[in-house]
């Protein structure tokens, strides 16, 4: 797991588009060549709705803002896109999606009011 980032070190983002016919071929020649390899700890800030496949550039993208924030929480959840996020992240993030769906109700039923002269 990467916990910080070393400026004296140099990082590799390995990805490849097919992951059923040449899954894991970077992490095996990463091995074979004895370079040391860490994964985003993604799992200790959020839940994915999906897999934790991110593209190279939205990995890059955490990477940058990471080394300007130096917080990781932060980084995922201005990269990663929310389509991507489980919606229950944390509590505080369910309480706001309550009230944004009460908040559409109150709008759709108001809507939905006939229009009368007054």
């Amino acid at each position: 797991m990467l916990d910080d980032l070393d400026p004296k070190k140099i990082y590799i983002v390995g990805g490849l588009v097919d992951r059923n016919r040449w899954k894991g071929i970077t992490m095996k020649k990463a091995e074979e060549q004895n370079i040391q390899t860490a994964k985003l700890p993604i799992g200790n800030f959020l839940k994915m709705s999906s897999s934790q496949v991110l593209t190279v550039n939205q990995v890059i993208e955490i990477i940058l803002k990471y080394l300007e924030t130096r917080d990781w929480k932060d980084s995922f959840f201005q990269v990663i896109p929310q389509r991507k996020r489980f919606e229950a992240d944390s509590e505080e993030k369910q309480g706001d999606l309550v009230d944004d769906k009460d908040e559409q109700q109150y709008d759709v039923q108001e809507k939905k009011k006939p229009c009368t002269e007054t």
